[in-house]
């Protein structure tokens, strides 16, 4: 016995150091800086590291027994994070992802044991053992469980809600940025809701600024006021109902006061919070919607079947009209609840099927009947933020694959591909689909679709770089923002982020944004932010704010489910990926625009670490 103990001791020491090696030659290449490679590899920093992951390879494959599905699921997750990660480097070292290139590939494959473990790891212990591990001292535990439900959820709502209150103040009546005063001005001075925002979202700051505002209250301002604090209302209530349901989850006090300190105090969502924009109201519905379709069986044991329907039509129908591509996004989870077999499979395809009818009566009658009028030539130019892109990259590549008559094709279809060549303006798609020739484009759409296919074959690398320059945020977890790549710097807008110059803008509806002079410090802290992010400069912790980041927890999630053989969640993975499908095609990275994808992790999360997670693979794990 002995003898056969130390023969597998000696395996499992000498592939633990294989491993640990490969790591330790592999994490260089994830830094996205090169002056750092030699401060790592030729630094002691380096041998800790390789004696870390020694220990972490050697205890670990000692005490876990892996699944078939969890090993295979493991390494996908592994190999897509690695190739992830070591395309994100190369635009920052290189500035291409270097597709074709044979390094890049053994960089990817060298990162992909160390992230398969580290997916194994996540999953048969961080995720089974947290939730036990973070328990409180009995009698705080009992304290703070022996609040009811209700309790907590009202306690939750007032200080969320609270604790927003001093951001508000520091941009009095409210952050007035992004698209608000474009809205209310093509509404009250032009007499049509302009269609390129969401109508709905158009008519909430209608009836709050100059309905009640301008009318009964003579004051504009007293109307963005209570705009901004119904808005805080509706997030902070979205958000205390995923800490309740976290207490149902049985997820212990401690994390659930974390998840709270960053609702409360993450300067990204306290910004947010008091921000006129259409995302806003979008991430409260969605988080509602959310909640709603994973708290069925709950809802109709103590309200009935009757009152879920209602509450998944109308939660899903007033999620949608707060943002123009919702429609799209409930058929992308309805495509694949019909592909996949899923509980409540024909009640989710006829609820959704209703939300649909009335979206097609909303974007039909109703909007006309309130004179919403479209320019579609807007939303060509908006569709083509991708294409244009990417054939504006082709064509000032001197290198590029391309004839003459594709060269003056592209050049009639976007005038202004040549700002491409300036390195400030690959991740922006603003120059190019702005100028986007869509009369030429609406004679024959099929030929521009030929062009831009036969060029991609041609110049797959471009399409791949400008892509990816173009999205890096969403799927790169270590961006730094602002953005050096882009003279858009704005990841968030602060009211006085910008000099005051929209009061002259044309088409924006003025309303005068100051801070009351008690809180000048916070009002200073944050114009500093949105120029800086500090929160970048704090390891580990930043990554809490990190859109990649979090975008690549629901890829967890996926995994988890597959591991877990769970269909439970298809809807709700349908509706984010419908989302960052959006996002992914548009014209820029934003923190708003992702907004509502982030605060869906915290849900996710809870599903993972919760007692049904224990239960499920506690087997696969060995005692010490």
């Amino acid at each position: 016995m002995q003898i056969l103990l130390s023969n597998f001791n000696k395996k499992r020491f000498m592939i633990s150091i294989i491993l640990a090696y490969l790591a330790s030659v592999g994490i260089q290449f994830l830094l996205k800086d090169n002056n750092l490679q030699l401060a790592y590899s030729n630094s002691i920093v380096s041998l800790i590291f390789f004696i870390g992951i020694f220990s972490f390879y050697f205890y670990f494959l000692k005490k876990i027994k892996f699944s078939k599905r969890e090993i295979t699921t493991s390494i996908f997750l592994g190999f897509f994070f690695s190739l992830s990660l070591i395309a994100g480097a190369n635009l920052y070292r290189i500035g291409t992802v270097n597709i074709a290139n044979l390094k890049t590939w053994l960089k990817i494959l060298a990162n992909v044991p160390l992230f398969s473990f580290l997916f194994l790891f996540l999953f048969n212990i961080f995720f089974p053992k947290i939730n036990y591990l973070m328990k409180l001292s009995s009698k705080l535990e009992n304290f703070i469980n022996s609040l009811s439900y209700k309790k907590q959820f009202l306690l939750t709502w007032i200080l969320i809600f609270i604790g927003w209150l001093p951001t508000l103040l520091s941009t009095y009546p409210g952050n007035y940025v992004y698209d608000a005063g474009y809205q209310l001005y093509s509404y009250v001075e032009n007499g049509y809701l302009d269609l390129h925002h969401p109508m709905a979202h158009t008519l909430m700051l209608f009836f709050f600024v100059i309905e009640l505002g301008k009318k009964i209250f003579h004051s504009v301002r007293i109307g963005l006021l209570l705009y901004t604090l119904f808005q805080m209302l509706w997030l902070s209530l979205s958000f205390s109902l995923i800490i309740t349901y976290m207490k149902t989850k049985k997820i212990v006090p401690l994390i659930r006061i974390l998840f709270l300190g960053i609702m409360i105090f993450s300067p990204y969502i306290a910004l947010l919070s008091v921000s006129a924009t259409k995302n806003i109201p979008y991430t409260a519905s969605l988080i509602i919607f959310v909640l709603i379709i994973i708290n069925r069986k709950d809802i109709v044991e103590n309200y009935g079947i009757r009152k879920y329907y209602f509450l998944f039509i109308f939660s899903g129908f007033i999620n949608a009209i707060f943002e123009n591509q919702g429609l799209y996004v409930l058929a992308f989870s309805m495509l694949l609840v019909l592909f996949i077999k899923v509980p409540n499979k024909k009640e989710l395809l006829i609820l959704s099927s209703l939300i649909c009818l009335l979206m097609l009566f909303y974007n039909g009658p109703l909007t006309r009947s309130l004179n919403g009028q479209l320019n579609k030539d807007d939303r060509y130019k908006e569709m083509m933020s991708v294409p244009s892109i990417q054939l504006s990259s082709v064509i000032t590549d001197k290198q590029a694959k391309i004839t003459k008559t594709e060269t003056k094709e592209i050049k009639e279809y976007i005038p202004t591909y040549a700002e491409y060549s300036d390195s400030s303006k690959q991740s922006l798609a603003d120059d190019y689909k702005g100028s986007f020739n869509t009369i030429l484009f609406k004679k024959d759409k099929f030929k521009f679709f030929r062009l831009w296919l036969n060029v991609g074959i041609k110049n797959f690398s471009d399409y791949v770089d400008s892509f990816a320059k173009l999205t890096l945020g969403y799927w790169y977890p270590d961006t730094n923002f602002p953005d050096p790549r882009s003279n858009h710097k704005a990841l968030l807008e602060f009211s006085t982020f910008f000099p005051p110059n929209k009061d002259s803008e044309i088409g924006w509806y003025n309303i005068k944004v100051s801070h009351i002079k008690s809180f000048t410090w916070l009002y200073n802290m944050y114009n500093s932010f949105v120029n800086n992010y500090q929160t970048q400069k704090l390891p580990v912790l930043s990554m809490i704010f990190s859109i990649g980041f979090n975008v690549w927890l629901t890829f967890t999630f996926i995994g988890w489910c597959i591991i877990h053989k769970s269909k439970d969640f298809i809807f709700i993975i349908g509706l984010y990926f419908g989302l960052l499908g959006t996002f992914l095609l548009g014209p820029v990275v934003l923190y708003r625009y992702a907004f509502s994808i982030i605060m869906l992790v915290p849900i996710l999360i809870t599903i993972m670490i919760s007692d049904y997670s224990l239960i499920t693979i506690r087997d696969n794990v060995s005692t010490p």
